[in-house]
C-alpha cells in the first residue's frame, strides 16, 4: 500500500496539520467501516494510533496526527516543495 504526505494547507512546526493520505481503494481493501483506529508504525519512529473519522469514510482518506507531522519534520520530509509530497510504503497487518 502506498501513501503520500498530506498537509491541511497551514501546517505547524509543532507537527499539527500533517498526515499521510492513502487511496480510497486501499482504504476499502485494508480497513473495515466499523474500525475506529489505525496504528501506524513509523520507520525509525513511534507507533502512532490514529482515529479513523467519519470524513475518512466519506472521502478524506488521510491519517492525520501531530505525531506523524513531528516524525516527518524530524526526518526532513516536511515541509516539502509545492506538489511534491513524500511517498510512503505501508505493509498492512
Amino acid at each position: 500500500m502506498k501513501g503520500r504526505g498530506w498537509s491541511n494547507g497551514s501546517p505547524s512546526t509543532s507537527g499539527a496539520g500533517y498526515g499521510i493520505a492513502i487511496s480510497k481503494a486501499d482504504r476499502d481493501r485494508h480497513f473495515e467501516v466499523d474500525q475506529e483506529f489505525a496504528v501506524l508504525e513509523l520507520d525509525g519512529g513511534p507507533s502512532v494510533r490514529v482515529r479513523l473519522t467519519a470524513s475518512f469514510w466519506r472521502g478524506c482518506t488521510e491519517f492525520r496526527s501531530k505525531d506523524i507531522g513531528q516524525w516527518m519534520l524530524s526526518r526532513g520530509l516536511a515541509p516539502w516543495p509545492s506538489r511534491k509530497p513524500p511517498v510512503f510504503n505501508f505493509l498492512p497487518k
